[in-house]
């Protein structure tokens, strides 16, 4: 696929999905937590792209309202670090086996490949929030560095008998 072409068939997957689009980033705004997606350049791959996502989570944020471009925008974030989309696939890039790939060259894709590994990938990465929340956040995103809850998610959650009780 083209560049552009890849783009647009990313942002039609993610809006169809539920996502908002502000720029190059997608929200998500379910029940107790907004999903952010951030879309950016691979950083050693010139012209790849990647997607990564944070969360913030509303059981400990009451007060904040997700009304404006700029409230998502300017929201929370609790997790420690930023998780990577990946998808399920096996690849050869540079003459290494590739498995879950998170940087994406649109021209590694046809279209009907790319929609098939997003769809699946955001169902994977996205359904288990809508799902089994807690059970997810308890599993996924423990009280630990880079990828778990921060200190101050971890202790509101405590605070208020949540998740980690």
């Amino acid at each position: 696929m083209e560049k552009e072409e890849f783009l647009k068939l990313t942002a039609k997957l993610f809006q169809e999905y539920g996502f908002l689009k502000f720029g190059n980033q997608y929200f998500l705004n379910l029940d107790r937590v907004v999903i952010r997606v951030y879309r950016h350049g691979a950083r050693f791959s010139p012209g790849e792209y990647c997607y990564s996502y944070t969360c913030c989570f509303k059981d400990i944020h009451e007060d904040y309202r997700f009304e404006t471009k700029e409230d998502y925008k300017n929201m929370p974030e609790d997790l420690g670090g930023l998780i990577d989309v990946c998808v399920n696939e096996v690849r050869i890039k540079d003459k290494i086996k590739v498995t879950n790939p998170s940087e994406f060259l649109p021209s590694d894709y046809t279209e009907e490949e790319w929609k098939k590994l997003m769809e699946e990938a955001l169902h994977r990465e996205f359904d288990p929030f809508r799902n089994d929340f807690e059970n997810h956040v308890r599993k996924n995103f423990p009280l630990k560095e880079p990828s778990g809850v921060t200190i101050h998610a971890y202790r509101a959650f405590i605070e208020r008998g949540l998740i980690f009780k």
